[in-house]
């Protein structure tokens, strides 16, 4: 996982997109791993290049839109070559499509039964035109975008690291001569505004939540819940400016930035339910210890190269990751519903006289809670059995040598 996917409050599509922004190519860079070079809208096609110096099998990836409802498998044992590229013909069946431009290698997009697709992959209706390429572990490897205007952003799974810019090149023994400068289009003024205002948004919330918790330990008695309800708007607008960051190392240091911040967000609101609540204490405090555990675990995994051993992760994660990847909405609703069950139990405390519309709504949120907690807690003890699991593999081949 991403520093983008390791949130307190999970958003599946959006927290894509920003981890999707930490990936980006923003300098001329001599590519080594798998990625979309190419795209033509009108033409529907799409190109996977390989730059690397070892050749790659591209059983179990897929090839997919924003959405998800465009997905196409690669076949099993479909290999492509060290420095070489295949193109994939998105609508073969269609009638605008004619035989005499398949040159090179090339795959043809079809279905289960066999046949051609016939139905577009990009719509030429849409502003921003995204093509992304997922491992079996669906993780995203690479993606291209394409915006209405031609500008493209080039985006792979390596370039996230702060050093990537920096350690590639010194680091490649050959490098493709084509694969040599890739990088992406100039980026807009919207870049400028986003590496702005982010940062700002974020430290709004902190204060935020930090003037939460002066009225907690000072005086509970004026505390004031909705003051969760604007550091939430302000966590969304902050997500939503990282997409506007076309420089990938800023963009994983925002999102880093993000994350510091939901752990101080978790210690304020579950201090906060101890003020409010004295008979369960101890209940927050456990749910307090908990959470912030395995949510220091995830922070501490996301740093430890887990990416490329992705065969090694516990079976229990790749389910788990598969669920939210394919039920985002789902997923959301879950931590939404556990975020309005702390605001309401915050707000119900403060009110002299709470309604049993009230109640019914926080039980309502009751399951929702246990689910979203249950995922985290799932997901932080993975990525911890994972780390265990790389360290002791790291340990038996130091002992062997």
């Amino acid at each position: 996982m991403t520093s983008g996917k390791l949130r307190r409050v999970v958003l599946p599509s959006l927290d894509r997109r920003v981890a999707r922004a930490t990936m980006q190519i923003n300098s001329p860079t001599p590519m080594q791993d798998v990625y979309l070079s190419r795209a033509d809208v009108d033409a529907q096609w799409v190109v996977v290049s390989n730059p690397s110096g070892q050749d790659v099998d591209l059983s179990g990836y897929t090839l997919t839109d924003e959405a998800g409802t465009r997905v196409f498998r690669f076949p099993r044992g479909y290999v492509i070559l060290a420095g070489e590229e295949t193109t994939l013909w998105c609508a073969p069946g269609a009638p605008t499509f004619h035989s005499k431009n398949l040159v090179a290698r090339y795959l043809l997009w079809t279905h289960e039964d066999g046949s051609l697709s016939s139905a577009p992959f990009y719509d030429p209706n849409d502003s921003l035109h995204e093509a992304i390429l997922l491992d079996p572990y669906l993780n995203e490897v690479a993606s291209l975008q394409i915006s209405s205007t031609g500008h493209k952003t080039f985006r792979v799974l390596g370039s996230q690291s702060l050093l990537f810019a920096l350690a590639r090149p010194r680091t490649a023994s050959y490098v493709f001569a084509r694969y040599r400068n890739v990088t992406s289009d100039a980026s807009t003024i919207t870049n400028f505004v986003a590496i702005l205002f982010t940062p700002l948004i974020e430290l709004g919330r902190l204060f935020l939540l930090f003037l939460l918790l002066l009225q907690v330990l000072w005086t509970p008695a004026t505390s004031n819940p909705r003051l969760l309800v604007f550091g939430f708007a302000c966590d969304v607008a902050a997500r939503i400016g990282c997409l506007c960051i076309r420089n990938a190392a800023l963009a994983s240091l925002m999102a880093q930035m993000s994350v510091a911040v939901d752990q101080f967000h978790v210690v304020c609101v579950y201090l906060a339910l101890e003020q409010a609540y004295p008979t369960s204490a101890a209940i927050f405090r456990s749910l307090l210890t908990t959470e912030l555990a395995v949510n220091l675990v995830g922070i501490a995994g996301a740093g430890a190269h887990r990416v490329t051993k992705h065969s090694r992760w516990h079976p229990m994660h790749t389910a788990i990751e598969a669920q939210i990847y394919h039920h985002p909405l789902v997923a959301a609703g879950c931590y939404l519903g556990k975020e309005a069950l702390l605001f309401l139990l915050l707000l119900k405390a403060s009110l002299m006289a709470p309604s049993l519309l009230l109640d019914f709504i926080m039980y309502l949120c009751v399951p929702l809670f246990c689910v979203s907690t249950a995922i985290t807690v799932a997901r932080g003890t993975t990525v911890a059995l994972h780390v265990v699991d790389l360290s002791l593999a790291r340990l038996r081949s130091r002992c062997e040598y």
